[in-house]
């Protein structure tokens, strides 16, 4: 099996444990649509080049308009500050915003737990500096404030304070997947999961 093929179906295999639903287009990338506890959004995953990186890349749902580029970028650039994993972009000519995830691969392909940051931590981070994003966009909040509100975040009600959710899996609507308490309820917790302890 090439290496290329071995990895996605590695990828695919990740995915359909979690019970994810996707689409592989003629170009074998993958793409589907998340929902997470702030919002939906699509993302897509390749391997664009065998012996380099799998890539996975979540769209922020709204692209921002020209008169709020700056203050989105600067909210975006606040919140790459810190990050060892993973990078909020922005496209200047249509203002489209992405989160982007890369793992290294080698011959022996990836292993479940590089998948896990590379899926989860991706849509937990995309799922925190979301409303921040859409605050500073729509909602005209300073930057450096929404930064602060996303990074204060504090477990609910419904979540322990260890970062275990004590009712078990993290509900999502029904096009979107399941992530369970390892997944996304630590990437809330970012500062403390992404980037210490990958």
């Amino acid at each position: 099996m090439a290496e290329g093929s071995k990895t996605m179906s590695q990828l695919k295999k990740f995915l359909d444990d979690y019970g994810w639903d996707y689409l592989l287009d003629a170009k074998q990338t993958l793409r589907g649509l998340f929902t997470g506890g702030n919002g939906q959004w699509h993302w897509m995953a390749r391997y664009p080049e065998p012996g380099r990186f799998l890539l996975f890349v979540g769209y922020c749902p709204l692209n921002v308009p020209q008169n709020r580029l700056a203050a989105a970028a600067e909210y975006l650039m606040r919140a790459n500050w810190g990050l060892q994993f993973g990078n909020f972009e922005i496209d200047w000519t249509d203002g489209r915003v992405s989160f982007r995830t890369s793992i290294p691969v080698n011959s022996s392909g990836v292993s479940a737990k590089a998948l896990e940051h590379l899926v989860v931590g991706n849509c937990a981070l995309m799922d925190r500096y979301l409303p921040g994003l859409l605050a500073v966009t729509v909602g005209g909040v300073k930057p450096a404030e929404a930064v602060h509100e996303a990074e204060c975040i504090r477990p609910d009600s419904d979540h322990s304070t260890d970062g275990q959710s004590s009712a078990g899996a993290t509900q999502v609507e029904p096009n979107g997947p399941t992530i369970g308490p390892e997944g996304l309820e630590q990437g809330r917790r970012l500062r403390e999961f992404f980037p210490g302890n990958n």
